[in-house]
């Protein structure tokens, strides 16, 4: 049985690295990565690559030789340092992964090529290498405008030492829309997640972004956790983590209600695709909490829900309680 999988994405500059440093903090028993990594023998190759050692002129070439380079770097990180711990059932976190290879490289192609070369990608690296593909993709969108204003803050002004990539804003403008592309033909199996970073031109604080990407996290960890089916298996038992008892609080509830498959519930349209125990267990906390059982206390639950998903929430009906944000 193999660990959650979740890859954090992004265009040069968005805060993937402030990101996954905070997550490293909030989630102590997963594993992080890093991508490409630029200290191993096939990332050297990348940073020739970068450097624009190689003069490829032919586009057609360059996408699909720049991709197995990168291709490369996963595949030995993979074998030789964290296969063990995704058999293991250790969730792993990465920046970066074969996603980025569908924004930089996708756009050097006629958009008639993109679908193509999405398919190539996804064989290759998925199926011919055997590498995981990830159970969940968080992508923070960031307009080009404001990432290149952070770039250059990161160098403190000396434009020289930005890469090829980050040098050239038409590039990144035209990886965005091939990253949009890149959500909606996605592998099968595989969610994507797309944070809205900035408001009015202006970036949201760290500490907003990083309570939505952390709420995703929880979410897509609970599922792999518990696939619901298991819960009408007669060695079932359910995980402490799962318990409540007279003195447990609203926070501690709603926890147990989201940590168990909370919105799933919501969106439940055919009952006897899910499990009964599963349905009862969530059908019974959903009328406590709701029927105010559970009693508010000074540590507000981080709801996992993006600012989608609470929309959808309430334009279904559901209690507010279930979706507002609580205040302390």
């Amino acid at each position: 049985m193999h660990g959650s999988f979740i890859v954090i994405e992004g265009l040069d500059g968005c805060g993937k690295s402030t990101q996954l440093d905070l997550l490293k903090t909030a989630f102590t028993d997963c594993r992080f990565l890093t991508f490409p990594n630029y200290d191993s023998p096939s990332g050297q190759i990348i940073t020739q690559y970068l450097s624009g050692a190689f003069h490829e002129e032919d586009p057609l070439r360059s996408a699909y030789s720049a991709s197995s380079f990168y291709a490369a770097d996963r595949y030995t990180s993979f074998k030789q340092d964290w296969e063990k711990d995704y058999l293991s059932g250790k969730t792993i976190i990465s920046a970066r992964y074969t996603t980025s290879n569908a924004f930089y490289q996708m756009t050097k192609l006629p958009r008639a090529e993109w679908e193509t070369y999405c398919r190539w990608l996804y064989d290759f690296e998925y199926e011919k290498l055997g590498i995981p593909k990830p159970d969940a993709v968080i992508f923070l969108d960031v307009p080009v405008e404001v990432s290149q204003r952070l770039l250059s803050a990161r160098y403190d002004g000396d434009e020289a030492k930005k890469d090829i990539h980050e040098a050239d804003v038409n590039y990144l403008r035209a990886c965005r829309n091939a990253a949009m592309y890149a959500c909606e033909h996605r592998p099968e199996g595989e969610e994507w997640h797309i944070i809205q970073c900035c408001e009015n031109g202006e970036m949201r604080t760290i500490a907003e972004i990083q309570a939505e990407i952390a709420g995703i996290v929880r979410r897509v960890r609970s599922n792999a956790a518990i696939g619901y089916a298991e819960w009408d298996d007669a060695a079932f038992v359910l995980p402490e983590a799962l318990h409540l008892h007279e003195n447990s609080s609203l926070s501690d509830a709603l926890h147990v209600f989201y940590a168990a498959g909370g919105y799933d519930f919501f969106k439940v349209t055919s009952p006897e695709a899910y499990a009964d125990n599963w349905l009862d267990f969530m059908g019974q906390l959903y009328a406590e909490i709701a029927e105010g059982i559970y009693q508010p206390d000074e540590h507000p639950y981080d709801l996992p829900l993006s600012p989608e998903q609470r929309e959808s929430l309430a334009v279904q009906g559901v209690p507010e309680i279930f979706w507002e944000i609580q205040e302390n």
